[in-house]
């Protein structure tokens, strides 16, 4: 018997207000409660519909895509009412974890749509939110969400769509920190730094404090910025200009510029030296 997949222009209309949601994303947590509510009603009802079967039967991946979209579009409207401090008992079908990875998967969406080049420019530039994120993620929350994602009691479709995003991500942030290590100096020692100073076990809030700490240390204790240079950008080449006569790293004794925050060679803390 051949297999009639169902009609997938009846689940787009019948998934219009979980689009509606996926599309606004976080930003629901600004409408009104009760319209919030009224859009999980029409959500939930629709979705009800697609399980019993109202638009036909689809095979695995197309039936976990459909699943994803009502399923995520839920999860959002559940994370705008906790963070609001709402009271909405039907949103308690989502877990804390559920809820928790979904805010992570969030906190760095900004990845979705800068590519190395940009990265770069504000990694060089010393914009420290960017400097934060992309060390978080690097160094534990992308574990961290990899290995929750992994856990078989969160919904499936729900860990498919996250575990999609988080894949997006991750390719673009090693190379990122790949050539930033490459071609920055202090960059390395800053990530040696932040490594050292989290362990395996940590919270992703853990994680975001203490290397939100290393980053304004780091900044506060040499004058609003890492490294005393001059930079220049030459396509996609981060070029240094030292300045200052040459100190010894503690801990390996490779010569370094007197600017240098951290050793180029082992990573450890040089520190400035008056």
């Amino acid at each position: 018997m051949i297999f009639k997949e169902g009609d997938s222009s009846q689940v787009e209309e019948l998934s219009a207000s979980a689009k509606k949601v996926l599309r606004r994303g976080g930003e629901m947590r600004y409408k009104p409660f009760e319209e919030r509510v009224d859009l999980w009603n029409d959500i939930e009802e629709s979705y009800d519909n697609y399980l019993d079967g109202r638009c036909g039967d689809f095979l695995g991946d197309m039936d976990n895509h459909f699943r994803s979209r009502f399923e995520m579009a839920l999860l959002i409207l559940a994370v705008s009412f906790k963070n609001c401090g709402e009271t909405f008992k039907p949103a308690e079908r989502f877990s804390d974890t559920e809820i928790e990875a979904y805010r992570m998967v969030e906190r760095y969406n900004v990845f979705e749509i800068l590519e190395n080049r940009d990265f770069k420019r504000r990694i060089v530039s010393g914009e420290r939110e960017s400097i934060k994120l992309l060390a978080e993620y690097y160094l534990h929350i992308g574990k961290w969400l990899d290995k929750t994602l992994d856990d078989e009691s969160l919904k499936l479709p729900v860990r498919l769509y996250l575990k999609r995003k988080c894949d997006s991500y991750k390719t673009k942030i090693n190379k990122a920190v790949s050539d930033l290590i490459t071609e920055i100096d202090w960059f390395g020692g800053f990530i040696f730094e932040c490594k050292g100073a989290i362990k395996e076990d940590a919270s992703p809030q853990t994680v975001i404090n203490i290397i939100g700490s290393v980053v304004n240390r780091s900044f506060d204790g040499i004058g609003g910025g890492i490294g005393a240079t001059k930079v220049n950008i030459e396509g996609s080449i981060v070029q240094r200009t030292e300045i200052g006569s040459a100190i010894h790293c503690p801990a390996c004794d490779k010569e370094l510029k007197r600017d240098e925050k951290f050793c180029t060679n082992c990573g450890a803390r040089v520190g400035t030296t008056a």
